[in-house]
């Protein structure tokens, strides 16, 4: 995404833990912010793309915070995937700070990401949003918005329902397939040309590889990562009385399935 507003032209201060995406960056363009006080100081607009609702708020709070460093009237716009209630309580405590908040949450996986053609959903402000869409539209090529606060969130928690249920659906579909003596290759290139299509099984050799390797932390580290989706969207659905028995299913088969698939790929 960083990538994508650098290469565009649009002025970029970067700030991130890992080497790799800082140089990433930087060979795009961005300039790379040393605290948060460096990527704050000039800013308009402050992007948060981190793992969960702890960092959002480690992010802004405390003395080295951005509540701390940005600018008066700066725009955070938080694309981390978290709760609904908690992107409304950070935009009224941002509010009463001086500050601005909408949530904007992406998807569309990195290879989408990589092509600047994420889908984001934008809860919050209108007026808001526009501030923010230049840059938006710069990392994704359909800007949709929601509603009120949250309800970036809540489309995207529905949207990860599908696509993550799918995932452990595509995985025993595959096993039963391979299980018959169908060649794992053939068999999703058949799905493909068939009713059972989807950009999820599209992608499903991402989550075969790169979603389960090590370097991403295995499966352990994908059964967070999907647990935390599931986990978010299972909640929403409990404070409006509402079962999701897929989805609960699904929690409790990923990526478990997925690395059966991986296992069974020379069946045939």
């Amino acid at each position: 995404m960083a990538v994508s507003l650098a290469r565009s032209g649009v002025p970029l201060t970067v700030l991130h833990r890992h080497e790799r995406g800082r140089e990433a960056a930087r060979a795009a363009g961005a300039k790379i912010a040393a605290d948060v006080a460096e990527l704050a100081a000039d800013a308009e607009v402050i992007g948060i793309c981190v793992k969960d609702e702890h960092q959002v708020d480690q992010l802004l709070e405390g003395p080295e915070g951005l509540y701390s460093k940005a600018v008066a009237g700066t725009l955070f716009v938080i694309h981390s995937t978290i709760a609904p209630d908690a992107c409304a309580r950070i935009a009224a405590d941002a509010s009463g700070r001086g500050f601005f908040a909408i949530d904007a949450p992406v998807t569309g996986m990195p290879v989408r990401a990589a092509k600047g053609d994420l889908t984001i959903y934008v809860g919050g402000d209108a007026a808001q949003l526009e501030r923010a869409r230049s840059g938006l539209e710069k990392m994704g090529s359909t800007i949709l918005h929601m509603g009120a606060i949250g309800t970036g969130q809540i489309t995207k928690l529905v949207n990860n329902l599908v696509s993550i249920t799918t995932i452990g659906l595509i995985a025993e579909a595959l096993e039963l397939g391979m299980a018959c003596g169908i060649e794992q290759e053939v068999l999703k290139n058949a799905l493909k040309a068939g009713s059972a299509d989807s950009f999820t099984l599209r992608q499903f050799d991402f989550f075969q590889t790169t979603w389960l390797s090590e370097e991403r932390g295995g499966i352990e580290d994908a059964a967070r990562r999907s647990g935390k989706d599931l986990g978010l969207a299972l909640k929403l659905a409990r404070d409006h009385y509402l079962d999701l028995p897929l989805a609960g299913i699904a929690l409790s088969i990923l990526p478990q399935a997925v690395a059966r698939t991986v296992k069974g790929q020379g069946r045939g």
